[in-house]
């Protein structure tokens, strides 16, 4: 971290990767030295060396990618080097079939290598996609999309102005004349391409299309199974219903296309899993549940969306605070911000600039004058980063500092009990006991995981994306 970002944003990023199942490898951390990359131990050791422009992580099968001199080469936990710096681009290594294939790229030409470096499809392509379970990927070349199987043939000719790949249920997405419709894998049309809009089939089958201004659902066989009337119609189904307008009217229809539930509203929005769904009446917003029945009042400026810890967050002229199910007041309507609602034990609330946190049950845990109070961590909570006076230190959960404010900045411990720091421009790494563990010399750190997939942020698509409707 070249000086680390301490807001609640940023923590709450970092906390959409919590959930990932961790492996039990050793702990990691990416560190930078002079420009330069590399993967430290919870002793200092270098794992990987620091001669990488970026290390882009670690995919499920061991395998990173990295940046060296501008090309990519692809390294294992050790170091070793597997594949040389001879392409642009190579993506993660994914089974295909039996084997381990990358997509590759050198001058804006795509194809696939094995795990030995051998070329298994050459680099001519346009674009590339990976091979769906049918054995067939989706390529570009000559302005055009098609099939290639395996072996690299051809399979479903070059000829479509726009594709996706196919999907699990065997079928794919293609534009003819622009418009849409969709193959099987022998390349036959078993919906004729006539719409201006298709969504992918979900798992009940149907599909949203439209055709002219209006919206409807179509099952596999390209049967329209709720009429092409709708002014507008949700992606999909959720809890069996889907959100349409019609005749300036929102509603909800089953997949036959009966009507369900008929609102006067302004807007509606989609059932989340627990069977409520956000509207907007008079500029107000409240929640209905499955009936139509409106169980939250419309009475709030806004409303988000239920979280994990079955909370809201709901504004009143300008102030938050945040409600449960049953439209109890857990947290006063009465701060500026709320944030890290997501976490399941703690919720930040900011007031005139200053920080503090509450449990979910709304109890308030800490209330420091601090600024820019960094979140408590679910499996560590006892202990949690602050700022204070523009520097940063730790709080225990009686607001009492446990480890002194003197960092220029400071992350939150990671579950192996060491937080990288930042003080005199360079980084390092302290324990609980605000012990330096790992000397304060790099000049960029990143938190120590023991899942290799998490050392950074991960780039899953190199080629280009084809266009979509």
């Amino acid at each position: 971290m070249k000086k680390i970002i301490y807001s609640f944003a940023l923590i709450a990023l970092f906390h959409t990767f919590a959930p990932c199942v961790q492996s039990q490898e050793s702990y990691a951390a990416l560190v930078n030295v002079d420009g330069k990359y590399g993967i430290i131990d919870e002793k200092g050791n270098y794992i990987v060396p620091a001669i990488y422009d970026f290390i882009w992580g670690f995919d499920e099968n061991g395998y990173g990618n990295a940046v060296i001199d501008g090309k990519t080469v692809i390294i294992d936990k050790t170091g070793k080097i597997v594949i040389p710096a001879k392409y642009d681009i190579v993506r993660d290594f994914l089974y295909n079939g039996d084997e381990l294939w990358a997509i590759v790229g050198n001058d804006d030409k795509y194809g696939f290598i094995d795990i030995t470096g051998k070329i298994t499809v050459p680099l001519i392509y346009d674009e590339i996609r990976i091979f769906a379970g049918n054995g067939l990927a989706l390529v570009k070349i000559n302005e055009k999309y098609g099939y290639i199987d395996r072996t690299g043939k051809m399979v479903i000719p070059a000829k479509y102005s726009k594709a996706k790949g196919f999907a699990p249920n065997g079928l794919a997405l293609v534009c003819i004349n622009n418009k849409w419709g969709c193959i099987n894998s022998k390349g036959k049309l078993v919906v004729p391409a006539k719409y201006d809009y298709f969504e992918n089939f979900g798992d009940n089958g149907l599909a949203r299309v439209k055709k002219g201004d209006k919206y409807g659902y179509i099952n596999k066989t390209g049967k329209v199974v709720t009429g092409m009337k709708y002014k507008f119609a949700a992606d999909y189904f959720q809890n069996g219903l889907a959100r349409v307008e019609i005749d300036d009217m929102w509603a909800y229809i089953d997949q036959t296309g009966k009507v369900m539930i008929k609102l006067k509203c302004d807007y509606a929005e989609d059932f989340d899993e627990e069977g409520m769904a956000r509207v907007t009446v008079n500029k107000k917003k409240g929640f209905i549940d499955k009936n139509g029945k409106m169980v939250i009042p419309a009475v709030y400026d806004d409303l988000s969306y239920f979280c994990e810890n079955g909370l809201a967050i709901v504004t009143m002229k300008g102030k938050k605070g945040c409600i449960d199910r049953s439209n109890n007041l857990v947290i006063p309507v009465k701060y500026d911000d709320i944030t890290d609602i997501d976490d399941k034990e703690w919720i930040g609330v900011t007031l005139n600039g200053k920080e503090a946190i509450y449990d979910n049950t709304g109890k308030l845990v800490a209330n420091v004058a601090a600024s820019r109070l960094a979140t408590s961590i679910p499996y560590m909570p006892d202990i949690m980063s602050v700022g204070y006076n523009n520097k940063m230190g730790f709080i225990d959960r009686t607001g009492r500092f446990v480890i002194p404010p003197v960092y220029e900045a400071a992350d939150d411990f990671s579950t192996n009990g060491l937080s990288n720091v930042y003080i005199n421009g360079k980084n390092g790494y302290i324990d609980r006991l605000g012990r330096l563990v790992i000397p304060v010399q790099y000049d960029n750190a990143y938190p120590f995981t023991n899942d290799w997939r998490l050392l950074t942020w991960r780039i899953y698509d190199f080629s280009p994306t084809p266009e979509t409707p």
